[in-house]
């Protein structure tokens, strides 16, 4: 193998190393912080906060694909239609 070779793969090694390293610290951290809310918020308020977080989510997507469900079927062109099926 190569100097270029070796220096390619002990980048990757290193880049590689470093994103699960990271990807545990922030699994660590979040725990800690998830136990830390339940600890020491009120069990009612993180009720209500998910319940209209869920809300607001499931109204964005409702909006989002709604559009694209009615206006689908008067496109002309088939090529068209291939553009809008990923976005549903």
């Amino acid at each position: 193998m190569s100097s270029n070779e070796n220096l390619l793969y002990s980048l990757i090694r290193s880049k590689t190393i470093l994103n699960l390293n990271s990807k545990l610290l922030f699994g660590l951290i979040n725990i800690l912080v998830n136990g830390l809310i339940i600890r020491y918020v009120n069990l009612n308020i993180i009720g209500i906060a998910n319940i209209r977080l869920k809300l607001y989510y499931t109204t964005i997507l409702f909006i989002s694909r709604e559009s694209l469900r009615y206006n689908i079927p008067y496109l002309n062109n088939i090529r068209s239609i291939y553009h809008y099926i990923n976005l549903i």
